[in-house]
């Protein structure tokens, strides 16, 4: 079919549903239709997976990801070179003298992960470590002066990286999502201590 004909029959369909269309009418729906064809092809690298959750699961991950290049970048206008570091010092400036294990813990992070963590926290000096004062084993972590500084440029750094993604999107889709995902949030950061010591086939 060459191109004349295919957009007389284009034409055609769209007008027998369309009743008192315009020709500028037709032209916003067309080129619509063909966007939407472009955000197909490129929805999730092209490569969408056969079912729901796999496809929600693979859209959040590569959120994520987008999401902490972003932010890593904006994060080394602070002096931070990880995300991570960011997420400690946040954690640690909230908590009330939180031990290591904690903060650790809030993260989802593996032991030796954290710890090295905070080493660098600690070698920057962005926290200072004391002795709880009933329990000599047990260290306590503190923002310092420098730590607080810190923190506070990671807040309107991070603000600007959240307005370049969300800006575009509704408050009320915001607000959505963050309603049907809290809960799976919840669920397994509760159950993440107990399924770690199992194997996954028994959970």
């Amino acid at each position: 079919m060459n191109l004349t004909a295919e957009l007389v029959a284009l034409w055609a369909n769209y007008e027998e549903t369309h009743a008192g269309c315009s020709i500028e009418d037709f032209c916003r729906f067309y080129l619509t239709k063909e966007r939407e064809k472009e955000k197909e092809n490129q929805f999730l690298g092209g490569i969408v997976p056969p079912k729901d959750d796999q496809t929600l699961a693979k859209l959040c991950d590569r959120i994520t990801r987008l999401y902490l290049i972003y932010a890593e970048a904006a994060l080394r206008r602070v002096g931070l070179k990880s995300f991570d570091d960011f997420l400690y010092i946040n954690v640690i400036g909230h908590l009330d003298l939180p031990k290591k294990t904690e903060v650790i813990a809030t993260n989802f992070s593996e032991l030796s992960s954290g710890l090295l963590i905070i080493d660098r926290l600690l070698k920057n000096g962005y926290v200072t470590d004391y002795q709880d004062e009933i329990d000599k084993r047990i260290k306590r972590l503190l923002l310092t002066d420098k730590g607080k500084s810190i923190l506070k440029g990671c807040y309107e750094e991070l603000k600007a990286v959240n307005y370049l993604f969300y800006n575009d999107m509704p408050s009320e889709d915001i607000k959505l999502c963050i309603q049907l995902l809290s809960p799976l949030e919840l669920k397994f950061s509760a159950l993440l201590k107990q399924h770690r010591a199992e194997h996954f086939k028994n959970i």
